[in-house]
């Protein structure tokens, strides 16, 4: 297998991750630590999944941020708004109440964050862009990694769902373990991937 029809099979399916499976972002060629492998681990595709309103309210918090910088430096342009978020704040905390723009800024930053974070679905995919089917060998390497992740108290991301990706299909076995243990097949079609 080439490097560039793997990477061609990736991008095809971290695409298709968004539109058909409804993944939020895909990153490709992602490396995670594992607890026991002193190297780090290579994802294919990582997609993540998570609740939009968590992103809008971040956004929110990052446009109330810069209008509240705007209001200290410009408070004759803004004095209505600062007003309004001074009232909003002093029915809170009384003392912060000259801060309002800014104290709701970190609120709804800090707020979807958190949302984000504890909200967001992991995938992890492997791609076998190859003319042979995927065997059971593939699959008993990659639960090793996977468990190897998932141990990792400090990973910087730890895989909900694993997600198998096959050109040219699976062995009988290969479906047999990946059903075992809970990963997810998709064999590339004509129009798109098929779950298996």
């Amino acid at each position: 297998m080439s490097r560039k029809k793997g990477q061609a099979l990736e991008r095809a399916f971290a695409a298709w991750m968004v539109s058909a499976l409804h993944y939020t972002t895909t990153v490709q060629r992602e490396f995670v630590k594992g607890e026991v492998a002193t190297r780090p681990y290579e994802v294919d595709v990582h997609g993540e999944r998570y609740r939009r309103y968590w992103y809008a309210l971040r956004v929110v918090g990052m446009l109330l941020f810069v209008l509240g910088m705007a209001t200290i430096f410009m408070p004759h342009k803004f004095t209505l708004v600062t007003h309004a978020a001074e009232g909003i704040v002093a029915k809170i905390w009384p003392s912060a109440a000259s801060s309002g723009i800014l104290i709701l800024a970190l609120v709804a930053l800090f707020v979807g964050e958190f949302g984000r974070k504890r909200s967001t679905h992991h995938a992890w995919v492997e791609c076998k862009n190859r003319k042979t089917a995927v065997k059971r060998f593939d699959i008993e390497k990659l639960r090793g990694a996977v468990e190897d992740v998932r141990k990792n108290e400090t990973a910087s991301w730890k895989p909900d769902e694993v997600i198998v990706v096959s050109a040219a299909g699976f062995d009988d076995d290969a479906i047999a373990l990946a059903d075992e243990y809970g990963f997810v097949c998709y064999q590339r079609i004509s129009y798109g991937f098929e779950r298996v």
